[in-house]
């Protein structure tokens, strides 16, 4: 018996939005710490003392989300916003050594 493999016209172009914001993001976040980067090289932050606020403010976020109507969503989200949070401070913390 031949199996019936019909293309779904939708993968392609799924596949490509994948792609491009997973780009987006990543072109985000290196435009967030240029930013930080260059606020600490002029004397405007201390990258310490933005570390730590950042790191307050991850989990000042993460509590205030809620699992309201679909609980699988908010987790997803809560965990979105750590490992954004994480990663941009990771970026910082290696920096330093």
């Amino acid at each position: 018996m031949v199996e019936d493999k019909q293309e779904n016209p939708f993968e392609g172009a799924m596949s490509q939005l994948i792609k491009f914001i997973s780009a987006k993001d990543d072109s985000t976040q290196l435009l967030i710490s240029h930013l930080v980067s260059y606020l600490e090289e002029k004397g405007v932050i201390d990258i310490d003392d933005y570390l730590e606020y950042t790191e307050k403010a991850k989990d000042r976020l993460i509590s205030k989300i809620n699992n309201g109507s679909n609980p699988e969503e908010s987790e997803q989200f809560k965990l979105a916003v750590q490992q954004t949070f994480n990663w941009h401070i990771e970026d910082f913390k290696k920096s330093e050594n």
